[in-house]
């Protein structure tokens, strides 16, 4: 099986080695409405023989929504590999894996980036509420069943969600979060925080004013 991973400069084609059969698998991209009517996009696959789509299945959904990147849970993992190792035993073992793509991140667009900072990061947690409603609305899990993962700036989404509904889920991974924002946000050793400073680097600024 191969699979083909984008850069903006570079296509690499993936070998997934090992029996697999991609006949097995069903890949769906489905849209939840954010409180404001913006459709909000989900990314699903699951092993088409296990699930029962009956809200018996467990599932989980992964966020990220940050720094005006793309997520890359479904198509690789941040080492390189065709799809990350745990992700793809749970998919092999009837869970449903769900990336929902949220306001701050970069999968719709410059304004989908600015929709969901500073005073309307909020919209990155209330948009994630609804992708899980979503899903258990349409049957593809309950919230018995319902797992949330997030990493790094994910993290904070995980913490602020479980803040905001803690009967909605299950169980939680939040993975090095970072929920500790301003001091985050001004710690420029931090891979990507100056990148969202208006004025660029503030640190550097000051320490090369005459006189210093």
């Amino acid at each position: 099986m191969l699979f083909v991973r984008w850069r903006k400069d570079l296509a690499v084609v993936l070998v997934v080695l090992g029996n697999f059969d991609a006949s097995k698998y069903i890949t769906e991209r489905k849209w939840a409405n954010a409180q404001d009517g913006t459709q909000i996009p989900i990314s699903i696959v699951y092993r088409k023989d296990l699930v029962k789509l009956d809200g018996s299945d467990p599932l989980l959904l992964y966020g990220y929504g940050s720094y005006e990147l793309q997520s890359l849970l479904l198509s690789t993992d941040l080492r390189g590999g065709p799809f990350p190792g745990v992700k793809a035993v749970l998919v092999r073992s009837r869970f449903y894996i769900c990336n929902s793509s949220h306001p701050w991140g970069g999968e719709m667009g410059r304004q989908w980036y600015e929709n969901g900072k500073l005073l309307k990061k909020k919209n990155t947690f209330t948009d994630f509420i609804v992708c899980a409603e979503y899903l258990i609305e349409i049957k593809y899990c309950s919230k018995e069943k319902l797992c949330i993962e997030g990493r790094s700036a994910g993290g904070l989404l995980i913490g602020a969600v479980l803040n905001m509904r803690p009967d909605l889920f299950r169980a939680a991974i939040a993975g090095v979060p970072f929920v500790d924002v301003l001091t985050t946000m001004l710690d420029p050793t931090i891979p990507l925080t100056t990148s969202e400073w208006e004025e660029g680097n503030w640190i550097i600024f000051v320490r090369c004013l005459p006189g210093d």
